[in-house]
């Protein structure tokens, strides 16, 4: 390699090292303080060409320096960084071609592991630096050929999926994160910041074919949240709606989305067949699909 190449992939490798240790909280450049001690730190998602970094290994030393691997200082901390770092280099070798395989049974590990040690610090700081944390989806996502391992829940077409972080220490609202399928690999995306959970995800369609992904959460009015992706092309994903909250007219037992006609009902069990029954015709929230123009009405 030539000096003005080496030169050229250094400074590509330190730009991007840069990108990476910047964490942000609501989408602002930072690192965390005493001020900001209780404070969850972000790091802004994105799809991200891990290609273009040479060492996955150097790049991830480089944001555990700066923000530290969110992992309790237990005794058993050790290991379970190790466990991290091996996972990160078993990802450089399969890219590399020294595996076949992506090693979806390390990575779904890795992935308990950071979400049980986030909510278990957060719970008891509270406050935690989820950059690492973040960068570390980033990079199972994009390299990961299917979504089985990466997510809770998946769409019919195995092109969308949720992962509630968190989770694996308890099922309370910690973060939901969206993978959606791109040319290679998946891109991440947080859903809203903290305390969010998903309970389902829909695959739609409009009259004129286009696709879109509806993350939901319909357990009550309060965590009553809904996010609409509407696939442009495979590398254009658009967030086109969101909602959040209802207010309750009636007693009712659940709410229930119905996908078929794209709208949401207050509905009460039948005590002898257990089926949900609408306590009224009329929607509490209905779904219109157009593209960018798609919207969440009430009447």
């Amino acid at each position: 390699m030539t000096a003005l190449k080496y030169m050229t992939k250094w400074f590509a490798f330190c730009l991007f090292a840069l990108v990476a240790i910047c964490g942000c909280k609501n989408n602002t450049a930072t690192t965390s303080t005493d001020d900001d001690a209780d404070e969850v730190i972000h790091t802004k998602m994105q799809y991200f060409d891990f290609d273009k970094i040479d060492n996955l290994l150097a790049f991830f030393d480089s944001i555990s320096n700066v923000h530290g691997i969110p992992i309790r200082d237990l005794g058993g901390e050790e290991h379970a960084e190790r466990d991290v770092f091996d996972c990160i280099k078993r990802i450089e070798e399969y890219r590399n071609g020294k595996y076949k395989f992506y090693p979806d049974s390390i990575v779904k590990g890795c992935l308990n592991m950071l979400g049980l040690e986030c909510a278990f610090i957060n719970n008891h700081g509270p406050g935690i630096d989820m950059t690492y944390a973040e960068w570390f989806l980033m990079l199972v996502a994009f390299y990961s050929p299917d979504i089985t391992c990466l997510v809770h829940m998946q769409t019919p077409n195995h092109q969308a999926g949720i992962l509630n972080f968190g989770s694996s220490y308890n099922y309370n609202p910690w973060w939901s994160y969206v993978f959606l399928k791109r040319s290679k690999g998946f891109e991440v995306r947080r859903i809203r910041e903290d305390e969010t959970k998903i309970d389902k995800i829909f695959q739609l369609e409009d009259a004129e074919k286009r696709l879109y992904y509806l993350c939901s959460n319909n357990t009550s009015e309060a965590d009553f949240l809904q996010v609409l992706f509407w696939v442009k092309n495979e590398n254009d994903i658009i967030l086109v709606a969101q909602h959040e909250g209802l207010s309750n007219k009636a007693n009712y037992e659940e709410i229930y989305f119905n996908p078929e006609v794209k709208a949401w009902y207050y509905c009460n069990k039948d005590k002898i067949s257990g089926k949900l029954i609408p306590i009224s015709s009329t929607p509490t929230l209905m779904l219109r699909l157009d593209g960018e123009k798609s919207c969440f009405t009430q009447e």
